[in-house]
């Protein structure tokens, strides 16, 4: 079916469908269709008793029931059973969640944008990604109210469950309030300091990305798995720039001349959470930035580490999601990545 969690709806749904059907027949069986009909009880028709004008329908939902017994007990619904006590609510939210703001986004993406500066003028927010981000916590709050929440615009809100909720609300503002179609949505979970479920949603592709720690990740229900390519020198890498890049030497200039004379190629395209979602899917072989925020890496790290990849700092060290610097790649030009980066960076 292609995913666990698309096999445990799917189970869930034939389940509840012939269960649907086997209750809709025993309405029929209270309900004369015409005089003479004789009615019949639950009791009787599950023994089975050939009664007259009713046999055929009696081996059909003996047959019905003895199909939805078998999804109940099969393999598949005992592994969504320990998906369903872990996080499989958490999922199915975020999802929706990601899903409605990437709609919203995508509804008003050729309206006029209200643009201010955080700071630096290369770091914009327009009046969509409050809106898109409302939206998103209003939910999470709805369903999960001690939960911690870590967003974009908002900051953070402190909770009582342990876990905290991390969210970009849309991702690649630069390129929306200039009306480039190029941007996306992000929506992590993390509990006991891992992240345990990724979202991310491209609206324009209409490409879902979700990851959940050990069940691997997928993209509209597809499996994910991340490019083989061999070397630096046949592979397509990704960057970003930091926003104080007029401000400052460490602004990664420096970094992508020294990749773009030894991949294939090095694309700066405003988006973060898509380059991670676009590592997983084998699109690009690598991707680094000298500084990302929280809510840029969090579920889309999880997505890479599940289709196959491996995520660092940039220096090597295990990724620090709330002070990231970012190394993501297929795994097999990893050691090759760092090594450039070394040598460019002295460290």
């Amino acid at each position: 079916m292609g995913s666990i969690w698309t096999s445990c709806v799917a189970s869930d749904s034939i389940v509840a469908l012939l269960e649907k059907i086997l209750g809709r027949s025993l309405e029929r069986r209270h309900t004369p269709s015409r005089a003479g009909d004789v009615l019949h009880t639950p009791a009787d028709l599950s023994k089975g008793k050939r009664l007259l004008g009713y046999s055929p329908l009696v081996a059909l939902r003996e047959g019905l029931e003895r199909t939805a017994e078998h999804f109940r007990r099969t393999r598949v619904t005992e592994n969504c059973g320990s998906l369903r006590e872990m996080f499989a609510p958490e999922r199915r939210l975020a999802i929706e969640a990601a899903r409605a703001a990437g709609e919203l986004l995508l509804s008003e993406l050729a309206g006029a944008r209200r643009i201010a500066f955080k700071g630096a003028p290369t770091n914009l927010v327009t009046e969509m990604d409050a809106r898109a981000e409302a939206l998103i916590l209003g939910r999470l709050r709805a369903e999960f109210p001690d939960d911690a929440i870590l967003a974009e615009e908002t900051g953070a809100a402190h909770g009582r469950s342990g876990r905290r909720w991390i969210v970009d609300p849309l991702d690649g503002t630069t390129n929306y309030a200039h009306g480039l179609p190029l941007f996306g949505v992000s929506i992590a979970l993390e509990a006991e300091g891992r992240i345990v479920v990724g979202v991310v949603y491209d609206p324009v592709h209409d490409e879902l990305y979700v990851a959940e720690r050990g069940a691997g990740a997928f993209v509209n229900d597809r499996k994910l798995a991340v490019s083989r390519a061999a070397t630096l020198d046949e592979s397509l890498l990704a960057t970003g720039f930091p926003y104080n890049i007029r401000e400052t030497d460490d602004n990664n200039l420096r970094e992508y001349a020294a990749f773009s004379v030894r991949a294939q190629g090095a694309r700066r395209l405003g988006s973060a959470v898509l380059y991670l979602a676009w590592v997983a899917a084998g699109r690009f072989d690598g991707y680094w930035e000298l500084r990302t925020g929280p809510w840029d890496v969090a579920a889309g790290s999880l997505i890479v580490e599940e289709a196959g990849g491996r995520v660092t700092a940039v220096d090597g060290s295990p990724l620090d999601v709330d002070r990231p610097s970012v190394l993501a790649s297929n795994g097999i030009i990893h050691d090759e990545m760092l090594k450039v980066l070394r040598e460019v960076r002295g460290r």
